[in-house]
């Protein structure tokens, strides 16, 4: 789920559904993100958690972040909710590679 030095930004930019629609809410999102794919590349999982879902919050219906979010609840040992976001994104987009891996 979690790529190698952090968040494909190009492709959450590319991701980001209709529920963040102003350009502001969009640039929190963006933010977001790319603060949890940092915190994750410094190994500050718990942290990273709080900021995806941050980043839910602002874009309910993304299916990258349900996934990088599951990625970091593994790596703080919290499998259950692992598991859960791993559906989830599952749910949102069946086709997508990354949580089939």
């Amino acid at each position: 789920f979690l790529e190698v030095g952090g968040l494909n930004l190009l492709y959450l930019r590319l991701m980001v559904s209709e529920q963040t629609t102003t350009t502001e809410a969009r640039s929190e999102f963006l933010e977001k993100a790319k603060l949890a794919g940092e915190a994750c590349s410094r190994g500050q999982f718990d942290h990273a958690v709080e900021l995806y879902t941050d980043a839910i919050n602002l874009d309910p219906q993304n299916h990258v972040l349900y996934g990088n979010r599951s990625a970091a609840f593994i790596r703080t040992r919290q499998f259950e909710r692992a598991l859960e976001d791993g559906r989830y994104a599952v749910q949102l987009q069946p086709n997508w590679s990354k949580v089939r891996s």
